[in-house]
């Protein structure tokens, strides 16, 4: 069964075909702290942009290299100017970093703290003055403690749920930014924690070209922890160059170090892969979820009777599965008891077509881990192959024609209540407002335009037999309305 098939040669290959191209991902600040041990004051940028910081702190062993304990100002080695590094650039219209309110970015920074990070105490980051006026709001980029693990962008905040540990071992911490989807995304230690979509322009500013390590804030005035390796680049870069910055603090080294799913657009089907460095040991559930409604539990091939029980050529367990959720929403599975399963490494699970085609990509994967003391949930990266369903698709069938336009002028001007998002944006809801009307009709026609010209829609409506008296005159009214604004 296809549910049984182990990826394990190509496994190079399907790695590098996850890990998009580093072109347009320049790094333009890095602070790598390698200096001579003692106390300084200058902290060189090795991106060769010039950032020299100011600050105070001592230079000791570090994650790669060397790295820098900051003093807290109250400290008298530090002559008053402790508590973080500085630099402003003084030429901000000339700038290298990416402060322009769509730019995209990524802001990585090893620590390690022997004490709990105050809350509030600022990490790293850029574009924000040292004096954080309240004119500073969506302006700021940057990784705090609250204590937990933070992004802080003044008016702009999210958090990963969890504290920095204080264990005295080094821990990374990622953020990236990608102006074109507006999806702002924190890793951990390489592995993705948080993530938030915006929409529209996004939620920042342009900002105050200015690097900064430690605080620069009003609220903690006392950090005291030490840092490496502070970079900013300005691309968002991907899962895979992420681990390969924790494991080889190198992105052209690139590593997935979390499970992936991918989408695939023309088929429907969802496979679920474990190309890490490892297997996946006391997995006892994983979870597929769609707030649109667009699984469908028909196709679905399950772990339960195909990879439990010792069942299959690479079984995920020798115990009993079982279905705890099969709706539109969400499909999900769970061990049934001791032992608990393993995820192998290199092993990929298809699903089957459980995806239904659609504009719609909102599929989120989740797996699920007990060791009988600790229970876990692992987020999965989830891709979509293949090329994108115009919205007004309606069909799935990749083209835009006179199928589509059948299925949009039957439903027409009808109230789509009650249906997932999914089911109703194939009947003709373009705009998601729970009903197929006369802005529907407007985005349509705009699609088919785009596509064919006026004239293919003109000929569009000429060839379909007439659709109901309510419905076409509608229709013809709207059309009517828009050639009268033309003129």
């Amino acid at each position: 069964m296809r549910i049984q098939a182990v990826a394990k040669l190509g496994f190079a290959w399907a790695l590098l075909a996850l890990t998009p191209s580093a072109e347009g991902q320049t790094l333009v600040h890095l602070w790598a702290f390698d200096q001579p041990f003692g106390l300084t004051q200058t902290f060189p940028d090795s991106s060769g942009n010039g950032h020299t910081g100011v600050g105070a702190g001592e230079i000791v062993p570090g994650r790669f290299g060397n790295a820098v304990m900051l003093l807290p100002g109250s400290n008298p080695l530090t002559g008053g100017i402790g508590d973080g590094v500085d630099w402003v650039d003084p030429t901000p219209e000339n700038t290298a970093l990416p402060v322009g309110r769509t730019d995209s970015w990524t802001i990585n920074v090893w620590t390690s703290f022997v004490s709990p990070p105050g809350s509030l105490e600022y990490i790293a980051g850029f574009g924000i003055d040292d004096q954080e006026t309240s004119g500073n709001s969506f302006k700021a980029r940057s990784i705090m403690a609250f204590p937990n693990f933070h992004f802080w962008g003044a008016t702009v905040d999210l958090d990963a749920g969890f504290p920095y540990p204080s264990d005295g071992s080094w821990h990374m911490s990622t953020a990236t930014y990608n102006g074109a989807t507006t999806e702002l995304t924190m890793y951990y230690d390489g592995i993705r924690v948080a993530s938030r979509v915006f929409g529209g322009t996004g939620p920042f500013l342009d900002a105050p070209a200015e690097v900064h390590a430690g605080n620069p804030s009003n609220w903690n005035e006392e950090f005291d922890g030490t840092i490496d390796e502070f970079g900013i680049w300005n691309g968002a870069l991907s899962p895979a160059q992420i681990g390969g910055l924790f494991l080889h603090n190198n992105i052209a080294q690139p590593q997935n170090l979390q499970p992936t799913a991918a989408v695939n657009r023309a088929t429907g089907h969802i496979t679920l892969s474990n190309l890490t460095l490892a297997s996946i040991n006391d997995f006892v559930g994983y979870q597929i979820t769609s707030a649109a409604g667009a699984l469908d539990a028909g196709p679905w091939v399950k772990i339960t009777g195909n990879l439990d029980q010792g069942m299959g050529a690479t079984p995920i367990d020798s115990g009993p599965w079982s279905v705890t959720s099969s709706t539109d929403f969400q499909l999900s599975e769970g061990d049934q008891g001791a032992p608990a399963g393993t995820f192998h490494l290199g092993q990929t699970i298809d699903f089957g077509a459980i995806w239904k085609k659609s504009s719609i990509e909102d599929v989120v994967v989740k797996l699920f881990t007990n060791d009988g003391v600790t229970a876990k949930t692992l987020d999965v990266l989830v891709t979509y192959t293949g090329t994108p369903y115009s919205r007004s698709d309606l069909d799935t069938n990749g083209v835009l024609d006179l199928n589509d336009w059948q299925i949009f002028s039957a439903n027409g001007f009808t109230s789509l209540t009650g249906l997932s998002r999914v089911n109703a944006a194939l009947r003709g809801d373009l705009d998601g407002d729970g009903d197929n009307d006369r802005l529907d009709f407007r985005q349509f026609r705009a699609d088919y335009i785009a596509a064919h010209g006026e004239a293919a829609f003109a000929a569009l409506l000429a060839a379909v037999p007439e659709p109901s008296t309510a419905v076409g005159m509608a229709i013809l009214g709207v059309v009517a309305l828009g050639f009268c604004r033309k003129r």
